[in-house]
């Protein structure tokens, strides 16, 4: 629900947010989200020092029987997790001497297989661009297992070709070390020496920072990459949904098939946690 908070609860929360991002270097979109749960809580109870654990019970129960509640369990043990890393932060700054939060339950929440595609898919996807544009960007995603977001904001700087690496900042700005192979390293040679140039020069963009562009010239959105990729996935006969992710996926379930260690993939995909990439 959103309700306004004091002017002190503010200024915790804004010490609370920046904690998050300097300290625990988690994403911006992490960040959004536990501070949006947060400051719920503050608003009914502004006051840590006199918040306790019946308090807390009762804020989540609210938000449970809320008319238009559709909370899964997900979401649940979300809010709860944002109050339990609030109060701890609250105790690290000698702001409280007890968590109340330690006892509240977390709901168990099932994690699901992602979806992955065949070698045989990924085959009959990589074959069916008809635009070479199109084509290095998928092939790129495939070889690499990059997040959508962080190879539509690769740089040429990013990129060392005579070495064979990307250097990508992922989630949390931490920096990993991604390995390219030889042949799609040429074809991105290939990329920027003929067509990257002339796809700027089309519509005078030539301050893009982007390695890829679109057809118009401009830097490729999610949504747009998102539809080709979708269009491709049709054309090659594939029944499921492709996404991004999918074909992230699809990079890590081959590379583990093959004998790849679950670190080595860890550090390839930018996991900060293992039992990620166990799933």
């Amino acid at each position: 629900y959103n309700l306004r908070v004091s002017t002190a609860a503010q200024k915790l929360l804004n010490e609370f947010s920046l904690h998050m991002k300097l300290d625990l270097g988690l994403s911006a979109k992490s960040i959004e989200a536990y501070t949006r749960d947060v400051r719920d809580l503050l608003a009914r109870y502004p006051d840590p020092a006199r918040t306790s654990r019946t308090d807390i019970q009762k804020h989540l129960d609210a938000i449970k029987n809320a008319k238009d509640a559709r909370l899964t369990n997900r979401s649940l043990a979300r809010k709860i997790s944002s109050i339990k890393r609030f109060f701890k932060f609250c105790v690290t700054s000698n702001l409280i001497t007890d968590d109340p939060s330690l006892d509240i339950e977390t709901p168990k929440i099932g994690r699901s297989l992602p979806k992955t595609l065949t070698l045989e898919e990924v085959d009959a996807l990589l074959a069916t661009p008809t635009s070479t544009n199109d084509a290095i960007l998928i092939r790129t995603l495939y070889a690499t297992g990059l997040r959508i977001s962080e190879l539509l904001t690769l740089t040429p700087q990013n990129i060392d070709l005579s070495a064979g690496i990307l250097r990508i900042q992922g989630k949390g700005e931490k920096i990993r070390i991604v390995p390219l192979d030889q042949d799609t390293g040429k074809l991105i040679t290939h990329y920027l020496e003929n067509i990257r140039p002339q796809l700027l020069q089309k519509c005078g963009n030539l301050k893009c920072k982007t390695v890829f562009v679109s057809s118009h010239g401009r830097p490729f959105t999610r949504q747009g990459f998102w539809k080709m990729l979708g269009r491709y996935a049709k054309k090659a006969g594939i029944a499921a949904t492709v996404s991004p992710h999918v074909l992230r996926h699809a990079f890590a379930t081959h590379l583990l098939e093959r004998g790849m260690n679950l670190r080595t993939l860890q550090m390839l995909l930018g996991h900060s946690d293992i039992s990620t990439t166990e799933i």
